[in-house]
């Protein structure tokens, strides 16, 4: 497979990578994208109150009018947010799930050092060949993980349960880089969501696209 890599300067952002994974995965029919809004106290809306729709990556030339049209959507509302879900839909009709991780270290010029160093450690003890490629992104206050091969449930389920086992620091300051809360809910969701764009920062402004800042290999 013919190796293509975005732009790590800036000018890259999540939906760029939405359109790479629909050009590797050809054997995917649908990815699943959710619409959700964040309301006044900071909490987002229930499961029920928010909307899924698919986006039809069949046809390779329509995936990005699709994107940019939910893009143009949300940016009606700087409370709404546009996010890619995991789960996604083989052509034999089986789900298949991306890897996906939301980080919680802050943004800072060691830190994208560190997620590679834990991320290369932990990730090579997957019985998985499908965790790499994928775009480290920040996505304003930290970063997310997306990786670029749809797998199988089972090997999501693995994924998922070695990122908990990230660690940095010394024997007596560890922490964890990874976002446990938000594997907790995407366990308890059957599949996990990364914000794609969208969102109010708390003055009220939309916050900017998720920016591709480095490949992991």
């Amino acid at each position: 497979m013919e190796v293509y890599m975005l732009p790590l300067n800036g000018t890259a952002h999540s939906i760029d990578v939405v359109l790479e994974i629909a050009e590797r995965n050809k054997e995917l029919v649908n990815l699943r994208t959710v619409c959700f809004i964040y309301k006044s106290n900071g909490m987002t809306q229930s499961e029920s109150e928010r909307k899924y729709s698919l986006l039809d990556v069949s046809k390779k030339d329509t995936v990005k009018e699709e994107l940019l049209l939910l893009r143009d959507n949300c940016a009606l509302s700087v409370s709404t947010v546009v996010g890619l879900c995991s789960v996604a839909r083989h052509k034999n009709g089986e789900a298949m799930y991306l890897p996906q991780l939301d980080f919680s270290i802050p943004i800072s010029d060691d830190a994208i050092g560190i997620l590679r160093q834990e991320f290369g450690t932990v990730m090579s003890r997957s019985k998985s060949d499908l965790v790499l490629p994928g775009y480290i992104i920040a996505s304003g206050r930290s970063y997310h993980y997306l990786g670029l091969n749809a797998m199988r449930h089972e090997e999501w389920l693995e994924f998922l349960g070695l990122s908990l086992l990230f660690e940095d620091g010394d024997d007596q300051n560890k922490f964890s880089p990874v976002d446990r809360r938000w594997i907790g809910h995407s366990l308890v969701r059957g599949f996990s969501t990364l914000r794609i764009f969208g969102g109010a920062k708390g003055n009220n402004e939309l916050r900017p696209e998720p920016v591709v800042v480095d490949y992991l290999e």
